[in-house]
This record gives C-alpha cells, sequence and structure tokens, in this order.
C-alpha cells in the first residue's frame, strides 16, 4: 500500500483525489491549507523541466522583468552577486546594474542559443543538484517553485545558495479558484494559506520582510513575523488573491540559520 503524501507547505496528510487527474497521475489536496501536488512519476517529471519558467518573450511587456530587478536593487545596498534561478532567456538579470554580478541557471538548453547578455554568465545546470554550489548575495526565483517535484527540498537548495544574510526573493502563481484538473506545467499548486504555512516553517532561517504592495501587476508581498501563528501573513495574502494571481515573498538568510 502506497504512503499517503505529506503537504510540503504544512506537513499535514494529503488526499488523494478520486476525480482530478493529470498526465495519468494522481492529484493530492491537503485539507489543512488547500495545497494540491500532482503525484507525477520522476520519469514523466523529468520531461518537463523545460517549463520550469514563466519567462515572456523579448518584445512583450517589459514591466515584470523591470520591476523583479527594481525589487534587487531594493535588497542590495551599492552592488550584489545575484543568481536567478530558472533564468529563462536573461531579460530580468540584463536588467541589473554593470557594478552586479549576474549568473542564470536553466535546465533547458534552449535557452543557452537565446542568450544574448555579455555582462551575464549563464549555467545550463539543475540547481536542485549537489553539484551545483557557490554562493551568492541574492538568489532569486520567479515561477520556478510550482514545477518542483520535491517543493521542500527546492526551498532548503535556494536557502543553501544563499550567503548568510544574504536575500531570496520568491514569485509563485496563486489562485484560490483555478481548475486543477488542466495541466500547464505544474506539480504544485498554492493557496493563500499554503504559501504562508510555507513560509512559516522555515522561519528559523529565513527572515521576512515587509513591503507594500505591487501595482503595476497582481503580486502579494507580504510579512511573515519571526514567530507567530501562518494566519499573520494569511490575512495579507487573502485579501489580494480572490481572482488570481503571484505572491511574491522576500527573505533575508539569517546568519546562524542551519539547514538540517
Amino acid at each position: 500500500m502506497t504512503a499517503p503524501l505529506i503537504c510540503p507547505c504544512c506537513e499535514e496528510t494529503m488526499v488523494k483525489s478520486i476525480k482530478k487527474r493529470c498526465m495519468g497521475a494522481p492529484w493530492h489536496r491537503c485539507v489543512q491549507c488547500g495545497h494540491w501536488t500532482l503525484d507525477l512519476p520522476e520519469k514523466k517529471n523529468r520531461g518537463f523541466h523545460r517549463t520550469f519558467h514563466d519567462q515572456m518573450p523579448l518584445g512583450t511587456d517589459m514591466r515584470v522583468p523591470a520591476r523583479r530587478a527594481a525589487d534587487i536593487l531594493g535588497l542590495a545596498k551599492r552592488k550584489a552577486s545575484v543568481l536567478d534561478v530558472g533564468c529563462g532567456d536573461g531579460l530580468f538579470l540584463s536588467m541589473l546594474p554593470d557594478n552586479f554580478e549576474c549568473t542564470g541557471v536553466d535546465v533547458d538548453e534552449t535557452m543557452k542559443a537565446k542568450w544574448e547578455y555579455p555582462g551575464v554568465s549563464f549555467l545550463q545546470r539543475d540547481f536542485m543538484e549537489k553539484t551545483f554550489s557557490g554562493s551568492w548575495g541574492v538568489v532569486t526565483a520567479f515561477h520556478v517553485m510550482e514545477h518542483l517535484k520535491d517543493l521542500r527540498a527546492g526551498m532548503k537548495r535556494l536557502i543553501k545558495l544563499t550567503r548568510p544574510n544574504g536575500a531570496i526573493v520568491v514569485e509563485v502563481p496563486v489562485d484560490r479558484h483555478r481548475s486543477i484538473a488542466s495541466f500547464n506545467g505544474h506539480i504544485q499548486e498554492f493557496s493563500p494559506n499554503s504559501v504562508a504555512h510555507m513560509l512559516y516553517s522555515f522561519r528559523e532561517v529565513l527572515q521576512y520582510q515587509a513591503v507594500e504592495a505591487g501595482l503595476l501587476f497582481p503580486a502579494v508581498k507580504f510579512k511573515a513575523k519571526k514567530k507567530g501563528d501562518p494566519s499573520v501573513a494569511l490575512g495579507w495574502l487573502q485579501g489580494r488573491c480572490e481572482r488570481g494571481g503571484k505572491a511574491r515573498f522576500r527573505g533575508r538568510r539569517r546568519g546562524d540559520g542551519n539547514l538540517e
């Protein structure tokens, strides 16, 4: 008998859906926080690595990567070393100042052919591999986490790649009312509640910052306190995710924070 899945956000037991399936695999829902996980076999999961990012192609609306770049400027006093996980074509990194040391990593081999920014280093690697190592002052992951089979391992890797007292910026799609049955490359489907629980579970190694709600596109930025109930962040999220959007959180790794 197969053991039940454990929710990667709140660590409660998930319930297998009888009706909701995708690519022949069942969806599992956490009754506690509303998170969904697609129990996709690893062999099939590897085929979807090319959907790690939801980057916009060049020539489209520039506000989103520009806003992301502005966030990094707010986290770094003068200059910083930046690692963008799931970097796509590198448009976001190209918008950072020249004195920033920028590195992009992506598993998609087609991205290397599109790379045209001489000031940015590109690595065709899987950031989850233990052989991928390094330490950066700022680590970003825009629309990456929803594609990971092991969400908690992914968060730990991001933290591992961040220098002590460095900054982490993560953005995931959040939709309280989206149909789960269709496949869009996502293995994880977040709710406002599940995002809040995920942040709370890493409170020992991350210290979250309070920032304003995004104005240029439906993004959510919120504060998760050092100690306390996840509902501290949940109330802020629910008011801004009624019709779907993106949840972006940014935190700073504690200098004394250790991962198991």
